[in-house]
């Protein structure tokens, strides 16, 4: 459908339409996820029709897979934390170190908040409720990380198997999950006043402890990556000018 054909609300062809869509639909999937928001209530908040999603996207799920894409390129701009995970690694120690500094940077911005709880929002509704554009998201977005992690593990302890690896990969993952998921709780139970920063390392050393020592890594390996994780903490509050401000009580 042409820009200028004519429509009940002529506003196909302003050229913020398309941004009005996706602020709308961002923000009734992030409330409701895909399969209970319908097309007529995202074109209603975005003062659009109905041609205006056909035109745009094609349909409502290329709009939902825009709509992914652009939540998690926002949550990125301080930089992807999987790219840490990108090998190859000269050595398991390497791999070790690699691992740390992703979970530290997870940790940080599991604590910010912001742009990345509203990707991991997104996905854990995916999880939770399927959607028709679930094998999309799974395929584009979370295979491919994941694929990633089960490398570094493999890195880590070459002895295990790609099943093994897989395993072990969703072991590391989970905690972080549960961090994510429970936040307002274990905030609630841990009001110490810590700055973001300290708060951020304590957890990341605690959780890249036990997830170095789960895949296999020996003490040495422990201690790498920790030190990683620690510095990845505090390479990004220095690039974020933050680290003082404490959590909300």
């Amino acid at each position: 459908m042409p820009e200028s054909t004519p429509s009940r609300n002529h506003n196909e062809s302003k050229p913020n339409t398309k941004l009005a869509l996706l602020d709308a639909a961002e923000q009734l999937f992030g409330e409701r996820g895909y399969e209970a928001v319908g097309i007529r209530e995202i074109v209603d908040l975005a003062n659009a029709n109905l041609a205006a999603i056909k035109y745009h996207f094609g349909s409502k799920r290329d709009l939902y897979n825009e709509v992914v894409g652009r939540v998690l390129d926002r949550a990125r701009a301080d930089g992807n934390i999987w790219d840490a995970l990108i090998g190859p690694f000269e050595s398991p120690l390497g791999a070790c170190e690699a691992l740390g500094a992703f979970i530290g940077m997870h940790c940080l911005r599991v604590l910010q908040g912001g742009s990345s709880a509203r990707a991991a929002r997104l996905f854990l509704m995916e999880a939770m409720w399927p959607s028709e554009a679930f094998n999309d998201v799974i395929e584009e977005h979370f295979r491919p990380c994941m694929k990633r992690m089960q490398d570094v593990i493999s890195r880590v302890n070459p002895g295990i198997t790609e099943t093994e690896a897989a395993t072990l990969a969703e072991s590391v993952m989970g905690p972080m999950v549960y961090q994510r998921i429970y936040r307002k709780i274990i905030d609630s139970v841990h009001l110490d006043g810590q700055p973001i920063e300290q708060r951020a390392i304590e957890l990341a050393e605690r959780l890249t402890r036990f997830d170095i020592r789960g895949i296999g890594g020996d003490p040495a390996m422990q201690e790498a990556a920790i030190s990683a994780s620690r510095e990845a903490v505090r390479a990004a509050c220095r690039r974020a000018g933050q680290g003082t401000e404490k959590l909300p009580t």
